[in-house]
């Protein structure tokens, strides 16, 4: 809802929905308050079959009203408690009440009562029901209702202690009509049951409101205009253009109302507006919360304390989401229930539907506060690389339902969080140090001392490595296999990046090869053989050198076992240049610190 092109489409539905009020046939008018009148609106019990719909006060006011605004006098009369001997005009009492109903009531339709039966007031008989009252220029009429009997059962009409006093009302609003001063074919001639005079204001008042509107909004802004010149982070014009078209349209509507208001339309006419534009205002609110939301989640995003920490952000993102579902459900049920729908039974059903539901949408329940959980134990996050199962790759998105993984064959694997929940959840992202542990298999015509050699010149190799961590390296001879003996190897390599982990493993495996090759040593083979040949004897020239340096080291008392002095390794700590001198990574560092 962020574009130009939804924001007028936004706005031209809304506008649509004010003209609709008009424009819709007057039968549309019709069947919106016909379900009002039957109850339909509420949860209001069966009533008995009077055919012309007199079982409520609230049915027998609205349909005496749809019979007078279609002219439909004789109907509209059997409404009214009209004693035997009145001999007036009862057509004029019809169109007075009528006049009185439009111009000068005061209450709500949907606020008198719709029960077969009357409501105590001490205030009144037992047998009648107040429905507002009547006010003109200071003058108040109460409108009454009264149930009587007739062969059909009890019903409810206009009562004569209301009809006897309308007369005189009735004339003195006549003598205020604007209709009055308008050319005669405006007020004669009528669309949809409304004059035509009333169609061209309601017409002229859509863009003049639209006006006002927009000339509302910017008189509001312009303080924060001028606070702008003095300080350029006084507002975000990014947020308020967001905002705007929405309070545009909160605006255009209550001038719309404002204008409205001083026409004089039908009271029929007057509850399907107000129905319209109490929609409208819903979908303005909706509207308006969708893009202070929007406009939160990027508020929030810039002023994290990391910009990079996705757990955080993916906690936005998934908060940003909830909160747009609720203000879309939120939204929907104002809106039908506004135009009329009954929602009462729906909402008394929700304990069973809630159980159907829960059985149903067990999974996705399951899978939705497993994304909960996910994101706030800060398990992974966007971007991580992580091993689930037996998949491994790099977190794409945490959504509602599921988790979304991009492997090394580049495939999209999707997770249900509800699943995930419960898996093991390995997040190689964030690794400090990256383990390098391997088993060596020298061959058993390996002699004692070129074996102590051998585990000498590994520890010093690790020791002396840049890249290794010193305290927790260890090499150790851990017994004998079944074809050779079996040397352990286990050092951390202090990088988080893998493709570096690598490289340096890759440095460490070359330098134990070249190690095992000085001390005369050979690795074994993982297989069983058959000789049919001698051996070749060992390099007896290396075998020799190697004694003998392990004889120097027992003369000099400096034989390395269990392990070097901690002094020794202090001195050989970082002396092994790395990368090799001939490297030509090596070569282009010291190109650039030379060049530096």
């Amino acid at each position: 809802m962020n574009t130009p092109v939804l924001k007028r489409t936004a706005l031209r539905l809304a506008l649509a929905c004010l003209l609709a009020c008009v424009v819709l046939p007057a039968n549309a008018q019709v069947a919106s308050l016909k379900a009002l009148a039957s109850g339909k609106a509420t949860n209001a019990a069966p009533i008995s079959t009077d055919p012309l719909g007199r079982t409520t006060p609230r049915a027998t006011l609205i349909n005496f009203m749809q019979a007078a605004q279609h002219g439909d006098t004789g109907k509209a009369i059997e409404f009214l408690q009209i004693p035997r001997q009145y001999s007036g005009d009862r057509e004029k009492l019809v169109q007075d009440l009528q006049l009185l109903l439009d111009r000068t009531w005061v209450g709500r339709v949907t606020q008198v009562s719709d029960s077969p039966d009357p409501s105590y007031s001490p205030s009144l008989p037992e047998d009648q029901e107040r429905a507002g009252v009547f006010n003109v220029q200071g003058k108040e009429l109460e409108l009454r209702l009264v149930r009587v009997d007739d062969p059909n059962g009890h019903v409810w009409l206009i009562a004569w202690s209301t009809l006897s006093h309308i007369s005189d009302l009735a004339n003195e609003v006549q003598a205020q009509e604007l209709g009055t001063h308008m050319p005669p074919f405006l007020v004669q001639y009528s669309l949809f049951d409304l004059p035509l005079w009333v169609w061209m204001v309601f017409v002229a008042a859509i863009p003049v409101a639209l006006l006002a509107g927009w000339i509302a909004v910017l008189i509001v802004r312009a303080p924060v205009w001028v606070l702008r010149k003095f300080q350029h982070h006084a507002a975000d014009s990014i947020t308020w253009d967001t905002i705007k078209p929405p309070i545009v349209m909160f605006a255009t509507a209550f001038v719309h109302v404002v204008v409205m208001s001083r026409v004089q339309t039908p009271l029929l006419f007057r509850i399907y507006y107000g129905r319209v534009l109490q929609t409208v205002l819903i979908i303005a609110a909706a509207w308006l919360a969708w893009d202070i939301v929007s406009a939160w989640t990027r508020r929030t995003h810039r002023r994290l304390a990391d910009p990079t920490d996705r757990s955080a952000l993916s906690l936005v993102l998934l908060g940003h989401r909830f909160l747009k579902a609720g203000i879309a459900v939120v939204a929907i049920i104002a809106a039908l229930a506004n135009m009329g729908v009954d929602l009462t039974t729906a909402l008394a059903g929700v304990g069973l539907g809630g159980i159907v539901v829960a059985l149903a949408a067990q999974k996705t329940i399951e899978n939705l506060f497993g994304g909960v959980s996910v994101l706030s134990d800060r398990v992974i996050r966007v971007g991580d690389y992580c091993r689930i199962g037996d998949k491994a790759g790099t977190v794409e998105d945490i959504g509602l339902r599921s988790t979304r993984l991009r492997t090394v064959e580049r495939t999209q694997v999707s997770i249900p969080n509800g699943a995930l929940s419960n898996m093991n959840v390995e997040n190689l992202s964030l690794r400090d140090k990256i383990l390098i542990q391997l088993k060596l298999g020298l061959r058993y015509e390996t002699t004692a001392a070129q074996l102590q050699v051998v585990l000498a010149e590994l520890r010093a190799m690790l020791y002396a490595h840049p890249k290794i961590e010193t305290q927790t390296a260890r090499v150790r001879l851990i017994g004998f296999g079944d074809n050779a003996f079996s040397v352990e190897l286990f050092a951390y390599v202090i990088t988080r990046d893998y493709e570096q982990f690598l490289g340096i493993q890759e440095d460490v495996l070359l330098r134990i090869t070249q190690i095992v090759s000085n001390a005369g040593a050979t690795f074994a083979f993982p297989s069983r053989t058959l000789y049919v040949a001698r051996d070749s004897s060992p390099d007896q020239e290396r075998v020799a050198h190697t004694e003998s340096m392990m004889e120097k080291w027992k003369e000099q008392k400096q034989v390395p076992f269990p392990d070097y002095p901690p002094e020794s390794i202090q001195q050989m700590s970082n002396t092994i240049e790395y990368p090799a001198p001939e490297s030509a990574v090596k070569a282009r560092t010291d190109a650039a610190k030379s060049g530096s």
